[in-house]
């Protein structure tokens, strides 16, 4: 059994958590419009990925990997300094 701070400090933490996946999808959102079509059309890929329940953490991982070692690396840069 976890300590009462410890359990205090879990449910505090629990609050943030809309705000902050509200705060990322909107970064999300925004980083988006920016792209080019190339990078949309990864992103999207990406997302889809991430988004199926019927694929194991390391499916995920290895599509993922997939994907982006097939992505230009202007695409990939812009993906990730977005």
């Amino acid at each position: 059994m976890q300590s009462i701070e410890i359990q205090k400090n879990y449910a505090h933490r629990l609050k943030y958590i809309p705000t902050k996946i509200s705060k990322t999808k909107e970064a999300h959102k925004k980083a988006i419009e920016k792209f080019s079509p190339e990078a949309k059309k990864a992103d999207f890929e990406l997302t889809q990925i991430y988004k199926n329940p019927d694929l194991s953490l390391t499916e995920k991982r290895q599509q993922v990997k997939e994907i982006l070692k097939s992505l230009h690396e202007n695409i990939k840069n812009e993906i990730f300094n977005a």
